[in-house]
């Protein structure tokens, strides 16, 4: 009989689902740590966003984790983790809110919102410039499933999309493509930059400040893959010193952010507590993946989103 247990903050739904589906097994979840210690040990399926090693350390008999977040890396990292445990992902569920709040923030710096409703609490009628999307230059590093949408959403306003990734080929809405060692050509002429891309030993600190340096005085920079992956203290000192117009973080080195962290205080920079991924639909989406992996682990078919750990993703 198998047992599955499920760690994550809203199981009502995906548990609902595994029940009515496979009335026969053990389906535990908590959306708490605490009540997790024992069962942990008998579970042989456990379906999560992220895990603790030490609570990994006691799975002893866990045969699949399958998570319920595009990258991995939270959980390839731990000392615990077993390659003998299989690994998938569900990196093709989270495309459509994440590129949709990459589009509403570069709607809304693009058009002044955020100093029109600082203008709005002091009560003053001014005038401020914006810029048409039309004809600007919108930068991907990654191009996956998520850079893809956002290149795709992108293409109404007219903007010209150019993009890295690590095996360059064609991607759809792309307009221009680049092997990551040719990553200056995206930085010197993206008017907004979007980090999107998996977090691996060859990615982390990728964006400091000798890149940031290459990137116009007057571009965005907007961050929805790793906190890692950005040198968080050569980003402020750019916006502080006006080297960048402006950037919005939704990850970061430190979840949640610590009330001591100096990033609250960065005039030009938008802080939101990694929720580009939670949309609408988005638990909907993910028990469906759920359910349809789950019936090919147990039809012995190849899970969808299997994570290859030597490559790391």
């Amino acid at each position: 009989m198998h047992k599955i247990l499920i760690f994550i903050f809203d199981p009502d739904l995906i548990e609902a689902k595994l029940k009515e589906k496979y009335p026969d097994f053990i389906v535990k979840s908590w959306s708490s740590r605490r009540d997790c210690d024992d069962f942990i040990e008998e579970a042989d399926i456990l379906i999560c966003h992220k895990i603790s090693d030490e609570l990994l350390r006691k799975a002893k008999k866990l045969k699949w984790i399958q998570l319920l977040s595009a990258g991995c890396d939270h959980v390839l990292s731990l000392p615990s983790y077993r390659k003998d445990i299989i690994l998938s992902t569900a990196k093709n569920i989270h495309h459509m809110p994440i590129s949709e709040y990459v589009m509403s923030y570069i709607l809304s710096l693009s058009h002044r919102t955020f100093d029109y409703m600082n203008l709005q609490k002091e009560k003053k009628w001014a005038r401020i410039e914006g810029m048409e999307l039309t004809n600007k230059t919108l930068g991907l590093i990654g191009a996956g499933s998520i850079g893809k949408e956002i290149a795709r959403k992108a293409k109404p306003f007219g903007m010209h999309t150019v993009a890295v990734k690590r095996t360059p080929a064609h991607v759809e809405f792309v307009d221009e493509i680049y092997g990551i060692h040719e990553m200056d050509i995206l930085l010197s002429r993206s008017d907004f930059i979007v980090l999107a891309l998996p977090l691996m030993e060859s990615t982390k600190n990728l964006i400091g400040k000798k890149e940031i340096e290459k990137m116009k005085s007057t571009a965005y920079l907007i961050n929805i893959a790793r906190g890692e992956i950005l040198d968080e203290h050569a980003l402020v000192e750019a916006l502080k010193q006006k080297r960048l117009a402006g950037a919005v973080l939704d990850v970061f080195r430190e979840e949640p952010l610590g009330q001591d962290s100096e990033l609250w205080n960065v005039e030009n920079l938008i802080i939101t507590p990694h929720i580009s991924w939670s949309g609408e639909y988005t638990f909907e989406r993910l028990a469906e993946h759920v359910l349809e992996n789950m019936a090919r682990y147990f039809n012995g078919e190849k899970l969808k989103y299997l994570v290859e750990s030597e490559i790391g993703y």
